[in-house]
C-alpha cells in the first residue's frame, strides 16, 4: 500500500475528484476513496505517483494539500 500520494498537475487549478489540484502537491495514503484515485489515474492532465511508506519523492518538496494562507502583516 502507498504511503504518499504524489500528484502533478500540467494546468495549476485543474479540478478532478473534489479538488482544484496545485502544480504539484503530496497527500497521505487514503486521502481518496478507491474511486477518487482511479478518476485521478485515468486523468491525462494529472500524474499520480503513489510512493511506499518511507519512500521519498526524488524532487523538490512539495506544498502542502491543503495550506492555510499565512497570515496578513499589518504594518
Amino acid at each position: 500500500m502507498a504511503g504518499l500520494i504524489v500528484i502533478r498537475c500540467r494546468r495549476p487549478g485543474f479540478r478532478r475528484a473534489g479538488l482544484a489540484h496545485p502544480e504539484r502537491a503530496e497527500y497521505p495514503a487514503g486521502f481518496f476513496t478507491a474511486a477518487q484515485l482511479a478518476q485521478l489515474r485515468a486523468e491525462p492532465m494529472l500524474e499520480v505517483r503513489e510512493l511506499a511508506a518511507g519512500e521519498a519523492a526524488a524532487e523538490a518538496p512539495a506544498r502542502p494539500a491543503r495550506a492555510a494562507p499565512a497570515p496578513r502583516q499589518r504594518g
